[in-house]
């Protein structure tokens, strides 16, 4: 699986051995897998790198960029065939119809509209309505030009009125440089997957070589909508994909911030679900006594225990305080018993924990169980799940999710044929074309 981003920015001989990067600076020498590197920036002129390694780093897809002496991106490599299919896939692109590209650009512009408004919603700009009222003005084609107009209302309202976009200043540096780094990864899957970057759906520009990487920058769909009537279910061919998409949930759900992600619920509003979530992908080794359902667990029972009760439990501590205090006598220590007494410790003392049960259905419908009584987590993944439940066991889980109003996503490696009445599924291909249904 490939995440890394590796940065150089100074001196450096760069070379390949045994499937390892290898960076020697100075005295240092540092040695990164080649599996696990998904970019490599190049941010210095005085860097030089063996041919092997360009040839090694074409072929394992890793996409590599050149910065001049202003630290500006100028260039990348980018090899003329990584997709077996490329001929075909290429015939098929220069014959797309001026209606369908026409149709993809109004979806493009339609949701970069609406990310540019769901960041002013989220620095409470004023003008988070008026940009959100463009939405339903774009029309096939964009012939109004509404990605125009939204564009100038977008920065003006993030950078003030007096920005001029593409003039030579920090915040376009620092904007165009994030562009460059962007563009580059979406050529790299556009020639991966064997289509050409000079076909665009709607920059045509002779002079552009990466007219198709431009259209998809505009455009990525990194919303998830949870809605209360049915179960989100999300198909990924694309294996790079993927795994970017289960490593930013991971990273949320140990409360580590994501600006990669957004929750949406029915009515279009951001949900913040750091550490509201659990995301399960070991379903032999469920951890139902993790220290997250066991500090709830004790939290309920000790509120759920009625003063009666806890009279006779601490009559009970009381006893067995008594009883030490006498055994201590033989020591000529200075020992001291708590006098102070708490049910949940009590509950720790005795080790009260959840036992699983025996088949993976119950086990998944005993998780719901715990956040309906406890209210941990908004929001449970669970990752190719479909491989280890029958329909009607699977058709059980949404069944028993919803009565309990408990949210749930699925996130699949593969598509699947078949689709329950109570999904509504997201199917990305291998070319990140997507498909809602």
């Amino acid at each position: 699986m490939s995440f890394r981003t590796v940065v150089i920015t100074k001196q450096s001989k760069i070379s390949y051995k045994n499937r390892f990067l290898v960076v020697k600076q100075e005295n240092d020498e540092k040695y990164i897998h080649l599996s696990e590197i998904d970019t490599i920036i190049i941010d210095s002129i005085s860097v030089s790198i063996s041919s092997y390694l360009l040839k090694e780093i074409s072929d394992n897809k890793i996409n590599i960029i050149f910065c001049d002496e202003k630290h500006n991106p100028f260039g990348e490599l980018k090899s003329y065939y990584l997709a077996h299919n490329s001929s075909k896939k290429i015939i098929m692109q220069s014959k797309w119809s001026q209606k369908k590209k026409d149709e993809l650009w109004q979806l493009i512009v339609k949701n970069k509209i609406t990310n540019q408004a769901l960041l002013l919603n989220k620095i409470k700009s004023k003008n988070y309505n008026l940009i959100l009222s463009y939405i339903s003005d774009v029309v096939i084609g964009d012939k109004s030009n509404r990605e125009g107009h939204a564009a100038k209302i977008y920065f003006n309202s993030l950078f003030t009125k007096k920005f001029v976009r593409n003039e030579n200043d920090d915040i376009n540096s620092a904007l165009n440089y994030g562009y460059a780094i962007l563009l580059s990864n979406f050529n790299k899957e556009i020639v991966s997957n064997g289509y050409l970057t000079q076909l665009g759906i709607h920059h045509k520009n002779e002079f552009n070589p990466f007219n198709l990487s431009c259209d998809f920058v505009d455009f990525i769909d990194n919303e998830i909508i949870l809605q209360n009537n049915t179960i989100f279910n999300i198909e990924i061919e694309n294996k790079v994909y993927f795994y970017r998409l289960i490593n930013e949930l991971n990273l949320l759900s140990k409360s580590i911030p994501s600006d990669n992600i957004i929750f949406l619920d029915e009515g279009n509003n951001e949900i913040n679900l750091s550490n509201k979530i659990d995301l399960y992908v070991d379903y032999f080794n469920i951890e139902f006594n993790s220290k997250k359902i066991i500090s709830n667990l004790y939290k309920t029972l000790k509120v759920n225990i009625n003063e009666s009760d806890k009279i006779k439990i601490n009559k009970c501590y009381l006893k067995i305080k008594t009883i030490l205090s006498k055994s201590f006598l033989e020591y000529n220590l200075p020992l001291t018993l708590n006098d102070e007494f708490d049910t949940e410790t009590i509950l720790k003392l005795l080790k009260v924990t959840i036992d699983s049960k025996n088949n993976l259905l119950d086990n998944l419908l005993l998780l719901i169980d715990i956040n309906n009584n406890f209210k941990i987590n908004e929001l449970l993944i669970f990752v190719n799940l479909k491989q280890y439940l029958a329909p009607e066991e699977l058709n059980e889980l949404y069944k028993y999710s919803l009565y309990n109003n408990i949210k749930i996503l699925l996130i699949d490696s593969q598509c699947y044929n078949s689709t329950n009445k109570f999904e509504k599924k997201l199917i990305i291909d291998r070319n990140l074309e997507e498909f809602l249904l």
